[in-house]
């Protein structure tokens, strides 16, 4: 094989990730906003509101996919991760007026991070 010629823009073949790979850094990135608000309580309320809005997102299109007719996933499964939505979902609008909210949410993005990478309940 010829060695390959670096790219000024640097290495772009990451391979092909899996949905859970891709799930997972989602989520990742979402919870890191999240433990940035809450490790910085005394920052500007709009990096708050918009780490808090981004977990919103994140929970609703997760809800809409587990909702929707054509999602495979064990009925179990399913529910335990809408009610994980429904939480999420309510405690990120508490969260903008009680800051110490955050950290539940980030506990359960940890958690469902944990099982995308296989590290479920033992």
């Amino acid at each position: 094989m010829f060695p390959q010629k670096k790219s000024p823009y640097g290495n772009r073949n990451h391979g092909v990730q899996t949905p859970k790979t891709t799930e997972y850094q989602i989520f990742a990135k979402v919870t890191q906003r999240l433990r940035f608000a809450a490790d910085n309580p005394d920052q500007d309320r709009a990096t708050t509101a918009s780490a808090l809005h981004d977990n919103r997102r994140l929970w609703t299109i997760l809800a809409t996919d587990l909702a929707s007719d054509g999602n495979k996933m064990g009925e179990s499964l399913k529910a335990g991760l809408l009610s994980l939505a429904a939480f999420s979902l309510g405690q990120s609008s508490k969260a903008l007026k009680d800051h110490e909210r955050i950290a539940s949410l980030i506990e359960v993005n940890t958690s469902v991070m944990k099982g995308l990478r296989g590290e479920g309940v033992k």
